[in-house]
């Protein structure tokens, strides 16, 4: 199930530098084509984080449903780091917030997750439909990227940056699938 998301605060930074890329691209020392390098970074990032389903440079979610769960909230773009608040909306458009005393957050799991406490139930108004009257907020990504994704980046910015021959972006996006394997959260 895809679970309608809005990002609050986009990510500040990108998983490599434009220095990385250069040194990668084995050295290049002039700043002539640092935006085009930007623009590929980003562009990198953004794929990557499309293959895996993770969130790979911290940013606020939004993440919105249209009930309570039974028990957990899975939550897109792993690794959670946070949860902001759970806020819902009744029948009569009224926004309340659900305590964070009734829930527990989960970081560990993969996808992160939100879960009702113990002896606790969710709130029982009826909520705004047909709309997504729950919206979990929370904060995801990494505080240190593993160097694997790095590498990934790097892989995919050299080829868009080089124009390779179609053999040689073949092999390396094979590279690419093999370095971000261990890292892509699978839904069934």
């Amino acid at each position: 199930m895809i679970i309608p998301t809005r990002i609050i605060t986009p990510p500040t930074s990108e998983p490599v530098s434009v220095f990385e890329v250069k040194d990668h691209l084995r050295g290049i020392s002039h700043d002539d084509h640092d935006i085009m390098i930007r623009g590929l970074i980003k562009s990198a990032r953004e794929e990557v984080e499309g293959r895996t389903g993770r969130a790979l440079v911290q940013r606020t979610v939004a993440a919105m449903f249209q009930g309570w769960p039974d028990q957990a909230f899975d939550l897109p773009f792993a690794p959670l780091s946070s949860v902001t608040s759970v806020k819902y909306t009744n029948t009569d458009g009224d926004e309340s917030t659900f305590s964070s005393d009734d829930y527990s957050v989960d970081v560990d799991s993969e996808p992160g997750r939100v879960v009702l406490g113990y002896s606790k139930a969710w709130p029982t108004a009826t909520l705004h439909a047909p709309d997504y009257p729950v919206v979990v907020t929370y904060v995801a990504g990494y505080t240190t990227i593993p160097e694997n994704i790095k590498t990934a980046i790097k892989f995919m910015v050299d080829v868009a940056y080089s124009q390779p021959p179609a053999d040689y972006v073949r092999t390396m996006d094979r590279a690419i699938d093999a370095l971000l394997a261990p890292y892509r959260l699978w839904s069934f």
